[in-house]
């Protein structure tokens, strides 16, 4: 099964960094980026990247096919969200949808989406090591405890204005950060 979802008026596909295959095949397509010897001119020198949007983030709820009506997307026990009256899909991932793990088993993504984007910043941060030759940095949207092991939390689009930087200091503070 896969999913059909949308980002900026186009359809997506987010890879299952979970699976061993996807983590290396991330790293091939970071170090074409960084020195594709095939396209002189296309290549990219770089010492460190941003990773946006990996809580994973949606346009459409769940996927433009829709979720379904499975429990794990509307539980009866809803957690205080934006978008609470339009289930735990709201702008992310369908909660049925399957991740596969290194060992081969099959999960929920209700039961990893806190740890997609921690999956795909040690992958990033090994790749920019390996094509760089250089300790490099990561910049991450979600993480998850452990994270700043690979990579630092940004706290999303923010105005230049006093009262975000106010929620920028208590976004610091709760950050999970450190190895």
């Amino acid at each position: 099964m896969y999913l059909l979802l949308q980002l900026y008026r186009a359809n997506v596909a987010f890879p299952d960094f979970f699976r061993n295959s996807t983590a290396a095949w991330w790293k091939m397509e970071i170090k074409e980026l960084y020195e594709d010897f095939q396209k002189p001119g296309k290549n990219l020198k770089f010492d460190g990247l941003w990773i946006d949007m990996n809580e994973p983030s949606n346009f459409v709820d769940g996927s433009v096919r829709g979720c379904s009506d499975e429990i794990l997307n509307n539980p009866p026990y809803m957690p205080y969200l934006e978008s609470r009256e339009k289930g735990l899909s709201s702008k992310t991932l369908c909660m049925e949808s399957e991740q596969i793990l290194p060992d081969g088993s099959r999960v929920r993504h209700y039961d990893v989406h806190s740890l997609y984007g921690w999956a795909q910043t040690r992958p990033t941060y090994e790749a920019v090591q390996e094509v760089t030759g250089k300790r490099g940095v990561v910049i991450t949207r979600s993480t998850f405890p452990s994270s700043g092991r690979w990579g630092g939390h940004w706290l999303g689009d923010n105005t230049a204005a006093w009262d975000q930087l106010r929620k920028s200091i208590i976004g610091v503070w709760a950050s999970p950060q450190g190895p």
